[in-house]
């Protein structure tokens, strides 16, 4: 088993990056599925709406929940990741026609010369 890390520096850069990775299969006739995350800053606060966006096609989630302003606490919202509403039957069907080696393969091929990616077996 491959197991792999990507990352990237800065805040959210990570996101952005596997955002541009599967906006960038899916331009080129692909269709990933999954989910990738995206962050949403409030303006003149320390804190960050979280959302999921279902791939391909699917619904953006928010899973982080407002505790206020003077919150010190976990905002991720457990209720959200668990209703789970991406899983679909389509979802189930392109998981079995493409299976994830073949995003791995994807990424390794083309990020492998980059210091952000980084394989371990």
């Amino acid at each position: 088993m491959s197991i792999a890390t990507i990352t990237a520096e800065g805040r959210g850069a990570t996101d952005r990056l596997l955002s541009a990775v599967a906006a960038r299969l899916a331009a080129e006739g692909r269709r990933p599925v999954g989910v990738v995350k995206t962050i949403t800053g409030r303006p003149f606060a320390d804190h960050c709406d979280m959302d999921l966006q279902v791939l391909p096609d699917g619904p953006v989630i928010r899973i982080t929940q407002d505790l206020g302003a003077h919150s010190a606490s976990c905002r991720l919202d457990a209720g959200a990741l668990e209703a789970r509403p991406w899983r679909s039957r389509s979802v189930s069907a392109d998981r079995r026609r493409r299976p994830w080696s073949n995003l791995s393969r994807w990424v390794r091929r083309r990020w492998a010369r980059t210091p952000a990616v980084r394989a371990v077996r």
